[in-house]
């Protein structure tokens, strides 16, 4: 499936997985410390490293149970996989943008859209990403780490923080009788944006006379994720809530990005999913014709 981005008012994205590749180096480090502390290859592949540490049917510690891989063994393995990452994670030969990202990113900066990044790593981790990938860097407008927010996802409390931000630094909106919606200018003009599968009724506050709220339009968020704790905090956004707080409509669509296929979210409804981020994109303004970009 692919979706086209310019509806888009708000941009919400895991890091670790959906816009960097820690989640192949995560794999490969565990791979490579369980040989060298074990002493064998399991041939693990990346699937099923997903599913163990992501899946609430399958869990490490089951598989560890399995293999009848030691207490000490384990701990072993897992300090020597932190050590292998940390240093894979800030070699520009190691880590790397996901397919589409960087396209993506690119056009969000031009856009000056508003990029929000919740993750688990440390301020230190990030940093040294963006160090290697400068791009992150320029497009997040606000990142937070698992300093900003102890509570784990599925807990959605990364995701309030993130739109605390976003709200709290937006002026009050303004009432569309008191006063005018100007025209949108045509170098901005956007054109008719296509319904939006919500979680509940969606408003953003702006300054700016061509943004949603001033326009008296809700404001659009869409979330991406690949795991299924990440899509499940999503879903769990309380969009009422935002509403009774900000004041602000708040509409949302949830993306699971991964080509791993997760049992726990067969039946699971309200996301949609997608391979990789080549498949959210914004169009060529060349083949929309005037008025549509």
């Amino acid at each position: 499936m692919e979706f086209s981005l310019p509806e888009f008012d708000l941009f919400l994205f895991d890091l670790d997985g959906t816009l960097v590749n820690t989640d192949i180096l995560l794999w490969q480090t565990f791979s490579k410390a369980l040989t060298e502390v074990v002493g064998t290859d399991f041939g693990m592949t990346f699937e099923q490293y997903s599913l163990l540490s992501h899946s609430d049917l399958h869990s490490m510690s089951s598989w560890q149970a399995e293999h009848q891989i030691s207490a000490s063994d384990w701990q072993e393995t897992r300090q020597r996989r932190s050590q292998l990452y940390r240093e894979a994670s800030r070699d520009p030969a190691q880590v790397s943008l996901k397919p589409g990202v960087e396209p993506l990113l690119s056009q969000l900066v031009a856009r000056q859209a508003p990029v929000y990044v919740s993750t688990r790593s440390t301020r230190a981790e990030v940093d040294g990403l963006c160090g290697v990938l400068p791009l992150l860097g320029r497009a997040v407008t606000r990142w937070v780490t698992r300093a900003d927010c102890p509570a784990q996802k599925p807990s959605p409390a990364c995701w309030e923080l993130c739109l605390a931000h976003f709200f709290e630094r937006q002026p009050p909106p303004r009432s569309p009788a008191a006063t005018p919606t100007p025209a949108p200018s045509p170098a901005r003009s956007v054109g008719k944006r296509s319904p939006l599968p919500q979680s509940g009724p969606v408003g953003v506050f702006s300054s700016d006379p061509e943004a949603p709220s001033a326009r008296g339009d809700p404001v659009r968020a869409v979330g991406f994720e690949d795991t299924p704790e990440g899509i499940e905090s999503l879903l769990a956004l309380d969009v009422h809530k935002v509403r009774r707080k900000y004041g602000a409509r708040l509409g949302l669509r949830s993306v699971l990005v991964s080509p791993v296929e997760y049992p726990e979210l067969r039946g699971l409804a309200g996301f949609d999913t997608i391979p990789d981020l080549t498949a959210a994109h914004f169009p060529d303004p060349a083949a929309m014709g005037p008025g549509k970009q």
